[in-house]
């Protein structure tokens, strides 16, 4: 799925066919065979994002959301799930964040890895692009904690306006 420009969806063109229903865009008019006044607008892919089709290019359903109800999306930003689930476009589970942030939001702990020179758990965080070393530990466990507090301390997603 290619990055979609999205100059031409205007929040005034998303209140034309849409509705907005709890995190689903719901058609308000006939637009084809899949595109029925009354139904939920788009398909889950794979990757398990929710895609809308509109005026032949597809758009990811939380970004569509995001300018439905508030106008747009500066270049800079994306829209991050909060609760990491791809499919949960309720406006109360999405926000704008940096490339950086959104990254932090990952749900699998990152962070750490068997060292086979040292033969221990190494424990590691990116911050402002630069890897700080955590240390070394005997059990995966404690690596894993040792990164989720550095990522508690220095992983802090801010709120970023509309």
């Amino acid at each position: 799925m290619g990055k979609a420009k999205e100059i031409s969806l205007t929040q005034d063109l998303l209140h034309e066919l849409f509705d907005y229903d709890g995190g689903d865009l719901i058609w308000k008019v006939n637009r084809g065979t899949n595109k029925v006044k009354g139904n939920i607008a788009g398909h889950v892919h794979k990757d398990g994002y929710r895609y809308i089709k509109i005026n032949k290019r597809k758009y990811k359903a939380h970004r569509v959301i995001w300018i439905y109800i508030n106008g747009s999306i500066d270049k800079e930003l994306q829209v991050d799930h909060i609760n990491g689930i791809r499919n949960d476009n309720s406006i109360e589970n999405l926000r704008l964040v940096s490339n950086q942030e959104n990254q932090w939001n990952r749900t699998k702990a990152k962070g750490y890895c068997w060292n086979k020179a040292a033969k221990k758990w190494r424990a590691r965080i990116q911050v402002d692009g630069k890897g700080i070393h955590l240390g070394f530990y005997n059990t995966e466990q404690d690596a894993r904690n040792a990164y989720l507090q550095a990522k508690a301390m220095h992983h802090i997603i801010k709120e970023h306006n509309a």
